[in-house]
């Protein structure tokens, strides 16, 4: 879907911060920050001050567009809420982080979640699962 339709059907109004900023996250391989996303901003040329971009990235995290997620680092990262359901692994030791989606792992975590919701009468809306240890080549270092 265009951005167009995405700001109309959302009820936003199109920005060109907002659009870039969406089109940044569309494109983006992995989860970026703040920092990354005004640094990508300034390469294609638009010029915005930092308070107005924290206040876009709110604004489309509360409008379900983009998500926003957290990997012990004490930022945020933010990603396409039109990606795939997927989850992450996160190097402990070089930061990389790689996207996972796995059928089996998907299985596993709806047998959780059904054995959550039989035990503790708990309906889980949407869950969120980072798996952090050491990738292949820091742990082979």
């Amino acid at each position: 879907m265009n951005t167009k339709n995405i700001f109309k059907e959302n009820k936003i109004k199109k920005t060109l911060a907002r659009t870039a900023i969406l089109d940044i996250l569309r494109k983006a391989k992995k989860p970026i920050d703040i920092v990354e996303i005004i640094e990508k901003l300034k390469r294609k040329k638009i010029h915005v001050d930092r308070v107005t971009v924290f206040r876009n990235i709110n604004m489309l995290v509360k409008k379900g567009l983009i998500d926003k997620v957290e990997f012990n680092e004490g930022k945020y990262r933010y990603e396409s809420a039109s990606l795939p359901h997927h989850h992450h692994l996160v190097c402990t030791k070089c930061g990389i982080i790689n996207d996972i989606e796995s059928i089996s792992l998907h299985s596993e975590i709806n047998k959780i979640s059904k054995i959550v919701n039989k035990d503790f009468g708990f309906n889980i809306e949407e869950h969120k699962v980072e798996f952090f240890g050491k990738c292949k080549t820091c742990k082979s270092k």
